[in-house]
This record gives structure tokens, sequence and C-alpha cells, in this order.
């Protein structure tokens, strides 16, 4: 635990750091978005380890974060649990934020951002959560957003917008990928990614609840998302 959260503090002041040189110099921004990152994520952690899977402090990356967990043997209800609970935590950290937030601008700052980036990771491809959750419900939503991300960097640099068009592009090839290798191992061991009706049901209700509710939310409070 000790290395890992030496890890885990070295990543998050590295990332501010360099978020805080690309803001210009200013550090409240660039820290309200490394603290929106940090509660998404460990959402994530929190959930490994209920389900009882071993699981490290998350680390960042700058453009990102990931929280690795013991996921071999794993069912997509544990799956699924973990990829929901960072949107989860993350949505209810920002509408607490906007409701008890008051004047102050910086927590409306990072309420507004936890809106915008926790709707962003539901997109039903992978590596958003989003793609990670609707692996439990129907792999064709992929295809869904499959087109939406694509269509996204390409909006992206029409408007001369390269940073996410470059972003999208670089995780693209891991993205088809990924989405190739679970269609082979479906087609191998089709019981594994059997969902009885049910449970479904109840994955549908929360991805499809939480989503539609953010967007309302966003909408609501007029956060912009594109």
């Amino acid at each position: 635990m000790g290395k890992q959260l030496l890890v885990s503090i070295a990543s998050f002041l590295g990332s501010l750091a360099v978020w805080t040189f690309m803001l210009g110099g200013n550090l409240m921004p660039a820290l309200v978005l490394m603290v929106v990152l940090l509660i998404h994520e460990m959402g994530h952690y929190l959930a490994a380890r209920f389900i009882g899977a071993r699981a490290e402090l998350p680390v960042f990356i700058v453009i990102g974060a990931f929280v690795k967990f013991e996921n071999t043997g794993r069912t997509l209800r544990d799956s699924f649990i973990v990829s929901a609970a960072g949107p989860v935590l993350g949505s209810a950290a920002a509408l607490l934020m906007y409701f008890f937030g008051g004047h102050s601008a910086v927590l409306m700052s990072a309420a507004a951002l936890g809106l915008a980036l926790n709707l962003f990771q539901l997109i039903p491809v992978p590596p958003f959560d989003g793609g990670h959750m609707t692996l439990a419900i129907d792999r064709r939503l992929w295809k869904v957003g499959a087109i939406f991300v694509l269509a996204f960097a390409a909006a992206s640099l029409f408007h001369g917008n390269f940073m996410p068009a470059m972003l999208v592009w670089m995780m693209w090839d891991g993205t088809k990928n990924y989405m190739q290798a679970t269609e082979m191992q479906a087609a191998a061991n089709p019981e594994r990614f059997a969902v009885p009706a049910g449970e479904k049901l109840i994955y549908s209700l929360v991805y499809f609840g939480l989503t539609f509710g953010l967007i309302f939310a966003c909408w609501a409070f007029g956060v912009r998302v594109l």
C-alpha cells in the first residue's frame, strides 16, 4: 500500500503540474480537474474492493487515470459494478457541489466539469466506462458509441480543435482490437457473456438512468458537454 500511495500521489502531482503549465500557469482550474478525476477513480477503486478484488490506488496519466484491479475470472456483474461506480460517485459529488456550493466559483466549476466528464465516460464504447457497462447489456451499443466518438473527432478537426481529435485517434486502435477480441471470446465461450434477462434489465436501468439523468442535469445547469 505504501508504494501504491507514493505512485498515486506522485502521478497526481505530476499530472497537476502538466495541466497547470498547459493552462497558462493557472493552478486552480488544473486542481479542480484533478480532484474531479480523483473522485471518479476512487469510485472504481472502492467498488473493486467491495467485490473482493485486489485493487491498486489510482494512477494519473495527464489525459486521464486508471485503477488496476484483479479482473481474472470476474463476472460481467463484477465488471459492471466497478465500471459504474466511477460515474456514480463522480456524478453524486458533482451534484452535491452544485447544491451546497453556494456562491463558490471553484465548486461551481468543479461541479460543471464533474457532470461533463462523467457523462462523457458513459459513451458506450471501450475504453470508456460506458463501454464496459454495456458489455453486460448489449454489445451492439458499441457501434453507436464508435460512431459517436469518430464523429466527435471529425467535428473537432473541422473546428480546428486538434487535441480531442488526436486523443480519439490515439485510442482507436486499442478500442478496435479490444472489441474484436471480445467478440472472439464471446463466440468461443458464449456462456460467460450470457446475462439473465432480469439482470440485464437492472443494468439497463442503471446505465440509461445515469446517462439521461446526467444529460438532464447538464441541460438544467447549463453545462456545455461538447
